[in-house]
């Protein structure tokens, strides 16, 4: 257990028995909202990429 783990752990053994469920529902959802914010600004860069590679192609097709 890290030094993190157990201060968070001490924390919550000061807390009643709902509380803690809710920490843990809260601590599962931050997670899982963080993980989705990643995969977006993955599609997101994805997308802008593709709209790059067509500029750059119609560049190069006309000349420029």
């Amino acid at each position: 257990m890290t030094a993190s783990e157990f201060a968070t752990a001490s924390r919550r053994q000061r807390l009643n028995a709902e509380a803690q469920r809710d920490c843990r529902i809260l601590e599962s959802a931050i997670l899982e909202s963080e993980q989705a914010e990643q995969r977006m600004r993955a599609a997101m860069i994805e997308s802008v990429q593709q709209d790059l590679l067509i500029l750059r192609k119609r560049y190069r097709r006309l000349g420029c």
